[in-house]
């Protein structure tokens, strides 16, 4: 509905430096459910197969555009920015706030989009910034890999964020190449709270337990499988938290869940995005 006949409020939002592109049309479209009815939209915006901002508007229950489009992605050169991939979002604090999670190349000195960035912003679009929090190789850079990442709201304005983490043992050059017996080497999918100020709030609880692998051959001194990703889903209600995954141990493949209860009891509640990581102190709430 939000693209017949409204398609004057999916037009460039600035121009493209250099030249016109007629590639430049909305990609990559993530919905989120919005207060009060109405229906959050996040899409890319750019060439469909290489530079992008990410733009979020709203439209009503019936799908009737509520303004018009507002960059929540980064604000970095647009001849640069690679991001706004595989996007995905949830309300997040009890004033019509936002989290979203969206692939990205950015500035982190990777290629082929193997990172994820956290982001939230206000329900109208404005005050857009990084979550404080932020998880697999955003958070370090050459050490960690996340090639999946799964967001769910909790209640109370609270969100959880899930995902898989392995270790990156040298950086990109290495991402193809075989995991060997001697290659340093951890994996699992992790799972946290996020604040309504985006910042962490509990432990990081580790999902899986240490037989799960996503390697699927053995590994020797000569050889081994490539990496894979576990490819986390999660779903919520209330504060249950089910997530889901596909297991190669050796004994027993197959998919597997974890449910777990996520219980708060206070938060930070202010509006300050601060500059946090995953090991910064927990807040009061745990899964």
């Amino acid at each position: 509905i939000l693209f017949s006949g409204t398609n004057a409020f999916f037009t460039r939002t600035r121009p493209i430096l250099c030249q016109d592109r007629s590639q430049d049309y909305p990609n990559n479209i993530g919905l989120l459910r919005g207060a009060g009815g109405s229906i959050g939209l996040l899409f890319r915006q750019g060439e469909a197969v290489g530079f992008g901002n990410t733009h979020y508007m709203m439209s009503d229950a019936s799908g009737h555009p509520l303004g018009v489009p507002v960059q929540v992605g980064v604000t970095e050169d647009h001849s640069t920015a690679d991001d706004g991939w595989d996007l995905h979002g949830v309300r997040l604090g009890q004033d019509g706030g936002v989290l979203f999670r969206e692939r990205t190349a950015g500035q982190r000195g990777y290629l082929y989009l193997v990172c994820y960035r956290m982001r939230v912003f206000h329900g109208d679009g404005s005050d857009a910034a990084d979550a404080a929090f932020q998880v697999g190789c955003v958070r370090s850079a050459g050490h960690y890999v996340t090639r999946s990442m799964d967001l769910v709201e909790l209640s109370n304005g609270l969100a959880a964020v899930v995902w898989g983490e392995r270790t990156g043992y040298g950086g990109l050059a290495d991402l193809q190449q075989p995991i060997t017996s001697s290659t340093p080497w951890t994996e699992g999918i992790q799972m946290a709270i996020v604040t309504p100020s985006g910042r962490r709030g509990s432990d990081v609880v580790r999902v899986t337990s240490d037989e799960a692998t996503q390697l699927i051959a053995a590994r020797s001194e000569t050889g081994g499988p490539l990496p894979a990703d576990f490819v986390p889903r999660a779903v919520s209600e209330g504060d249950r938290v089910v997530v889901t995954w596909r297991d190669e141990r050796a004994d027993a493949p197959g998919i597997y869940a974890r449910s777990f209860h996520c219980r708060a009891t206070s938060w930070d509640a202010g509006s300050a995005i601060d500059t946090g990581s995953a090991d910064a102190a927990p807040g009061d709430a745990a899964p």
